[in-house]
């Protein structure tokens, strides 16, 4: 509760840039504190990384929320960020289309690959030998292989890399993972390698973009439409009465609601 409370006004731009009640933007703001244990003094970074990829995605606030309830306990268990796991799971989206899809897969993914199976061992195996013929050395074997795909260990990038021999191979990447998480992950890591993937713009843009959510915010006041939504907001997070205050000229009182 505390942090909550400590993160109200993030919480708000969040609302207001993804033109959602605060009610919804609170949840999930809750939820990703538990999920990657942080603190109220993160809320900003949250409320930008999700508007971020909202902006360059499919994501809206209803498919990233409910993405975000399969796949950021799995990733925040592994020790990943908020930034690198938004960024896979807008991936995932821009495949699947449906936010409870996406989450399913990306943390399947995670899973499987943090827990192998024997056909995926097998893949792991002939992994490490096709990145020594590539590389014309013998530096890599299952152990190494193995570390670097597991989530616990490694980050999204890493993954993608290591799996770089077998993005034509969909049986190889079907022993990875299963059927329904394999297509859209061969997708991806073609899209990763033939240069058309956008995970790196994304990342790129949750660093450079700090105060997205707030500017997206204030944009949005500007309209009678986003005027409406945050006013709304508004209410449901102070739950005061503001009967008085509608005496004043309605645009006055909205515009008064972002300083």
């Amino acid at each position: 509760v505390n942090k909550i409370m400590g993160a109200i006004e993030s919480t708000l731009y969040l609302a207001g840039a993804a033109g959602a009640d605060m009610g919804v933007a609170t949840k999930m703001m809750a939820r990703t504190f538990a999920q990657f244990n942080l603190e109220a003094k993160d809320a900003t970074t949250v409320a930008d990384t999700f508007t971020v990829a909202m902006q360059n995605s499919l994501l809206d606030i209803e498919s990233l929320d409910t993405s975000m309830r399969y796949a950021g306990a799995g990733a925040g268990a592994f020790g990943w960020k908020i930034q690198d796991t938004t960024a896979a799971v807008a991936l995932f989206m821009d495949q699947t289309g449906l936010g409870s899809t996406a989450g399913t897969q990306f943390r399947h993914v995670l899973l499987s690959l943090a827990g192998p199976t024997k056909r995926a061992k097998e893949v792991i195996k002939s992994l490490a030998d096709a990145h020594n013929t590539l590389n014309g050395e013998q530096n890599e074997t299952y152990e190494t292989i193995r570390k670097k795909l597991n989530p616990a260990e490694s980050d999204f990038k890493t993954i993608m890399e290591t799996l770089k021999p077998i993005m034509h191979d969909h049986e190889a990447v079907l022993a990875l993972v299963n059927k329904r998480s394999s297509g859209s992950l061969q997708k991806i890591l073609k899209d990763f390698h033939q240069g058309t993937s956008k995970y790196e713009e994304l990342l790129e843009k949750m660093e450079v973009q700090q105060g997205q959510a707030q500017r997206t915010y204030l944009r949005q006041i500007n309209s009678v439409e986003g005027q409406t939504k945050i006013l709304r907001s508004k209410i449901e997070e102070s739950q005061l009465s503001l009967f008085d205050t509608f005496k004043k000229n309605y645009q006055e009182f909205v515009t008064s609601l972002g300083n």
